[in-house]
């Protein structure tokens, strides 16, 4: 999943506001849900090196469908790569081997106090520390304002091996646990949100709600705390509160106060018909992909029930192959069947 590419994604459908509560709040559910699953599976989701390489991985979601709902706005999140699992969560390390943090001052401080007490703080004692800070002030580099020491400056002691001992015999280590780096493999799909209801209010609305009243600045002049907003962030008809919906395979659909279960997105046309809707849009002139959702969602009703995120990979995959052209960036972008398609 790429944070640049659903910014971008978000961008394109005209959300550049959200309420101030949506981060925060979606961010404190993922945590508790992480929290809940790793009670959930305890142990078992560690295992040590030598089982790791054959256990593969702990799960993997091959089909995810989650929907946030605010202003009126569907956020459903979905398999960015159709022949990836959504979610890979690799099985953590139950044998990390972690370090303590050596104590290097308190060390140094011990040895030198013993060179003292053998040779007294005069002679031989105060050579030693001088030649230290010379070889130390060699090596030290400074660069416009920034100071380092260059180790690789420093002579080597001529007893390397007893030194080394020495050194490892500091060493204190302990075995713990690790959790697996998860990967995910999903992109956003925006749409206008379709549920029964009144009107619902536009993120002004929403936002209004949640932030402080406007304040007096200087000369009584009123400050407003929140700038204007996009007038397309909002349809009629629509359910404005937030709410987050877990779809099963089931396709049913469940009560309204309980939030909705609806089937996982999916598509009756094959991979070709997909592609050959994708090309009937276009009429000569390049589309911005604004254009190419307005006509892909005016097409037949099996052609509408295409999740954008499957079309808009199905797209990608054409450009790919060359038959469709892509120019600009960002929302500059333009594309147009090649030459050799539209003869």
């Amino acid at each position: 999943m790429s944070k640049k590419r659903i910014k971008e994604t978000l961008s394109d459908a005209g959300i550049t506001r959200v309420p101030a509560d949506l981060g925060p709040s979606l961010k404190a559910l993922a945590e508790v849900c992480e929290d809940i699953y790793k009670e959930q599976i305890g142990d078992a989701m560690y295992l040590p090196e030598s089982e790791r390489k054959e256990a593969g991985s702990l799960e993997e979601v091959h089909k995810t469908d989650i929907e946030i709902l605010v202003a009126g706005k569907s956020l459903r999140l979905v398999r960015d790569n159709p022949g990836k699992p959504a979610i890979v969560i690799p099985y953590g390390m139950s044998d990390k081997v972690t370090t303590a943090a050596m104590p290097w001052s308190w060390v140094c401080s011990m040895l030198y106090q013993s060179l003292v007490t053998a040779f007294g703080e005069e002679g031989f004692v105060q050579e030693l520390s001088e030649w230290i800070n010379d070889e130390i002030n060699k090596a030290t580099k400074t660069d416009n304002g920034r100071i380092k020491i260059e180790t690789s400056k420093l002579p080597s002691p001529k007893n390397a091996i007893a030194v080394s001992e020495f050194l490892e015999s500091l060493k204190r280590t302990s075995v713990s646990k690790s959790r697996g780096s998860t990967r995910i493999n999903l992109a956003v799909s925006v749409n206008d949100a379709q549920q029964s209801g009144g009107k619902a209010p536009s993120i002004e609305d929403i936002v209004a709600n949640t932030t402080p009243e406007p304040t007096r600045g200087d000369g009584d002049i009123e400050v407003s705390h929140i700038p204007s907003l996009p007038n397309n962030t909002s349809s009629p008809g629509t359910d404005a509160s937030m709410a987050t919906r877990n779809h099963d395979a089931s396709g049913t659909e469940g009560p309204e106060d309980g939030g909705a279960v609806i089937a996982l997105p999916s598509s009756t046309l094959s991979g070709d018909e997909i592609d050959n809707a994708i090309m009937r849009v276009f009429s000569g002139e390049p589309l911005s992909i604004g254009q190419i959702r307005k006509r892909m969602s005016d097409s037949a009703f099996d052609v509408r029930m295409v999740p954008e995120v499957i079309w808009r990979s199905h797209l990608d995959g054409l450009v790919d192959k060359g038959v469709i052209s892509k120019e600009g960036v960002r929302r500059s972008t333009k594309y147009s069947l090649t030459m050799e398609v539209i003869a």
